[in-house]
């Protein structure tokens, strides 16, 4: 984390003297330049990566309190609370270079119950955050589950511009 305190340091100085791209010498052997954000986007990656710790430890501490538990209430409450564990939403930005893996920008557990105006908040607040980066979401898709298409539509739905694009397919037929 030390190292990435120190690249967002110096990224906040070469932003200043009007830099807008870093080479990470371990992507296509420095030859590409990534955009300035990608350092934001390795420190947020990192404290991604301490939560899921967090989340696995949690995750461990339960299935070891479940053999100890005595009671069958006592097993039900934490094989419950062990499956909204795994009852997680990934909200993912995908960069279209190949290459480069979708990145998780958030991932909250969810229970099945949530509806979608509910469901519509969060994105929002994905959506805010991601503006608030300055990174400016062109296309978005869901899964095929009943909820998230509707939470899709409501979406769409709330905006009054919309941009269309037509693309062309450079096969004959």
């Amino acid at each position: 984390m030390d190292f990435i305190k120190m690249l967002e340091d110096a990224g906040r100085q070469a932003w200043l003297n009007s830099a807008n791209s870093v080479v990470d010498h371990r992507y296509n052997n420095g030859t590409d330049r990534l955009p300035l954000w990608t350092v934001s986007f390795w420190k947020e990656i990192t404290n991604l990566h301490n939560i899921q710790a967090g989340w696995k430890r949690a995750v461990s501490w339960l299935q070891r309190e479940v053999v100890k538990q005595t009671d069958e209430e006592s097993q039900e409450v934490i094989v419950n609370a062990r499956k909204m564990l795994y009852q997680v939403w990934l909200w993912c930005l995908t960069i279209p270079v190949p290459s480069i893996s979708p990145i998780i920008v958030a991932a909250l557990p969810i229970p099945n119950s949530m509806d979608a105006d509910s469901l519509l908040i969060l994105l929002k607040n994905v959506m805010d955050g991601l503006h608030g980066q300055g990174i400016h979401v062109v296309s978005y898709a869901c899964d095929g589950i009943e909820v998230e298409r509707a939470v899709q539509k409501k979406f769409l739905n709330e905006f009054t511009l919309k941009c269309t694009y037509v693309v062309k397919n450079p096969c004959a037929g």
